[in-house]
């Protein structure tokens, strides 16, 4: 990780100069020392849009372990490697808990289908029950008649589950389609290993397609950790070794080999 911190360094000093490079070697500093999760910055990396198989992708994470922001950045720390069980981040719990949950946890994995949104997506889709018997309609809907308690109303609850709806169809007969600006697409992060984890953001999207069976769908890397960075860039200027040729289909070195 070293390499790969020295040559973004010269970079920055390179084409930003040297007031940029102050700036951010300075809160490189603060930063490596204060958090556990640390963003390097890396402002000329492309926002990767890439194209994958959901089936292949069996965690989302708890919280992001960035900003959010609208460029793809490089990560360190422990982020994709800390796993919630079903204790943790239990799957009937109401949007509250999962919130304190989010808020008093770090970043960490979960099992997608320890989710409310697939089980209920599933009851829909798979199992073709009406939205009103799924939990995460129920949940959604609890409170008054007229709004629930996040002062939603009901009948634009309905409208969300009538775009669900919608939204099904249309991946069910054109695919899911890449949107012009990157940041709007299903975001995606790469652990170190190189393991896909989806990042909350496009999740209606993801998870229809995975129930469908979409084997191709376009998604924004938002982030990469810094180890996953290095093997690339180790790739990308030596070629693809030995020791990783099972990487060889891996979507995000599809550009580099």
């Amino acid at each position: 990780m070293a390499t790969y911190y020295a040559k973004r360094a010269l970079e920055i000093l390179r084409d930003e100069g040297p007031v940029e490079f102050f700036k951010t070697s300075t809160s490189f500093v603060v930063r490596s020392t204060f958090s556990e999760t640390t963003i390097l910055k890396h402002s000329k990396l492309p926002d990767d849009i890439i194209f994958i198989d959901p089936g292949d992708v069996d965690f989302f994470l708890s919280s992001r372990p960035v900003e959010s922001k609208k460029s793809t950045e490089i990560i360190s720390g422990d982020w994709d490697c800390r796993v919630l069980d079903k204790n943790n981040y239990p799957i009937h719990s109401n949007l509250e808990e999962k919130s304190r949950i989010r808020r008093e946890y770090r970043p960490s994995l979960v099992d997608i289908k320890n989710c409310d949104m697939w089980g209920s997506f599933y009851e829909r889709y798979i199992n073709d029950k009406p939205w009103k018997e799924t939990g995460f309609y129920k949940e959604l809907c609890s409170g008054t008649e007229n709004s629930n308690k996040y002062g939603n109303s009901i009948r634009g609850i309905d409208k969300r589950f009538e775009y669900n709806d919608r939204l099904y169809n249309q991946i069910k007969k054109d695919g899911c389609q890449a949107h012009p600006e990157p940041h709007k697409n299903i975001q995606i992060f790469i652990g170190r290993d190189g393991k896909l984890i989806h990042g909350r953001k496009g999740t209606h999207r993801f998870i229809i397609s995975k129930l469908l069976g979409v084997d191709r769908i376009p998604v924004w890397v938002r982030g990469k950790h810094a180890d996953w960075q290095d093997l690339r860039d180790d790739i990308h200027n030596n070629g693809l070794s030995e020791e990783h040729k099972e990487l060889r289909d891996h979507p995000d070195l599809q550009d580099i080999l």
